[in-house]
């Protein structure tokens, strides 16, 4: 799972991470700890651009989960652009009641 990150706006409010590949169980450690360390100082707004990703796994799923609860109340995580497998995951788990999911 290849990741990079990005903020929109100077004062680091609004994170933007485009990934790569399937978000797998044992394939994503970097990214873990990258939505982990966010811990310290979580942003307004998350955004998943879900565009090149052609599988997720339950645990994937946890793991957009946990940046969900990393950003706290009142914040939000966008999961965007899922295809069509990906969204038919998310209805099946009802992701849309945590977060917003786009196209």
């Amino acid at each position: 799972m290849y990741f990079k990150h990005s903020w929109t706006d100077n004062a680091e409010k609004n994170l933007l991470i485009e990934m790569d590949g399937k978000l797998l169980f044992g394939n994503f450690q970097e990214l873990q700890s990258f939505i982990f360390d966010l811990k310290k100082q979580p942003p307004q707004t998350i955004t998943f651009d879900l565009s090149n990703v052609s599988l997720i796994d339950s645990s994937g799923l946890g793991l957009l989960i946990v940046a969900n609860e990393i950003t706290g109340e009142n914040r939000n995580v966008t999961l965007k652009n899922p295809n069509e497998q990906i969204s038919q995951l998310f209805d099946v788990c009802k992701l849309s009641e945590l977060m917003e999911i786009c196209a």
